[in-house]
């Protein structure tokens, strides 16, 4: 159920309930908190600073397409899985990084230089993200 439509059963529940007007502020307050929380528990962020970089602005009108955000719920989901990711390679002496999602801070500047070192994509806004070593462009080109 949406926050607002929660705050508004439980105004007219409390207000249904024939409680005096202190009880129904009350009950507005508390329906107020409870939906800042559920509200501050959704916004979403980069919580891992996963690399998501413009390597090229040559479409005005192309949007910026969707970040590697998440909220404080999904991040705690992929917690301990993405600290697990690559510790196996570096404990046996195979890996330079005990994690694979240290490396994209290197390999994302990498992409983006050799993007614009090919000098190919005037007409196009690139974005770059990078996570476990893997690279996504998004973003829009021009047909040839």
């Amino acid at each position: 159920m949406p926050a607002s439509s929660r705050r508004r059963a439980t105004l007219l529940l409390a207000l249904q309930l024939g409680a005096g007007a202190a009880h129904a502020q009350a009950s507005a307050a508390a329906s107020a908190a409870a939906s800042a929380a559920a509200s501050a528990a959704a916004e979403r962020g980069n919580w891992f600073d996963d690399p998501f970089v413009a390597a090229t602005q040559g479409l005005p009108g192309c949007p910026v397409p969707d970040a590697p955000l998440l909220t404080e719920a999904e991040m705690q989901h992929e917690t301990h899985w993405r600290a697990e990711r690559g510790t196996s390679c570096f404990r046996s002496g195979r890996c330079r990084l005990p994690n694979a999602y240290l490396y994209d801070k290197e390999i994302v500047p990498r992409v983006v230089k050799a993007i614009e070192a090919a000098g190919t994509y005037a007409n196009t806004s690139i974005w770059v993200e990078g996570q476990r070593r893997w690279v996504w462009l998004k973003g829009c080109v021009l047909p040839p």
